[in-house]
């Protein structure tokens, strides 16, 4: 059926709700001082125990690129860029210690207009990280947020060999 057939009022109504203005999850309107250390080591503690793939959400938070269209305000230098990278190489091995052995993943999205500020090299190490302490599941639903007026033919077909099999538009 064609798109505005299903656009019914009871569709319209559940999603006219407001959302948040970027996709990071959890959203920033749900951070409190009260979860601390304490409090997200005892949330891995109980993901650990659990038998279904896990989720991964990394969230890059700059550009190298101004984009209209994004409420991110800053510019990535790439010597920023692989400064934060590193942040992630030590928080992915972080995590993966706290969940012993579960380290499946079947949900993977890299989110943050990708494309525009990640380079190469960067990409490259970051995958590197998480394949080496998480095992990317055969089945996995991997996603990225891309740039497309950034967004060359090299890394489309890099992002392939991941196995990207969802990507968004930023």
């Amino acid at each position: 059926r064609p798109l505005m057939d299903q656009l019914t009022k009871e569709v319209l109504t559940r999603y006219a709700l407001p959302g948040p203005r970027y996709t990071s999850y959890p959203t920033a309107s749900a951070f409190v001082d009260s979860f601390g250390a304490r409090a997200f080591q005892e949330e891995l503690r109980i993901a650990s125990l659990g038998d279904q793939p896990l989720g991964i959400y990394v969230q890059l938070p700059a550009c190298r690129h101004r984009m209209t269209s994004c409420p991110c305000d800053r510019l990535a230098r790439d010597d920023l860029a692989q400064t934060y990278v590193h942040g992630l190489e030590v928080e992915i091995a972080l995590i993966a210690e706290a969940l012993d052995e579960r380290c499946r993943v079947g949900r993977l999205h890299l989110d943050g207009g990708m494309s525009a500020f990640v380079s190469e090299p960067c990409l490259e190490r970051l995958w590197r990280a998480l394949c080496s302490h998480f095992v990317i599941d055969s089945k996995c639903q991997l996603g990225v947020e891309l740039i497309p007026r950034v967004t060359g033919r090299r890394q489309l077909e890099r992002l392939r060999t991941y196995g990207v099999s969802r990507i968004s538009l930023g």
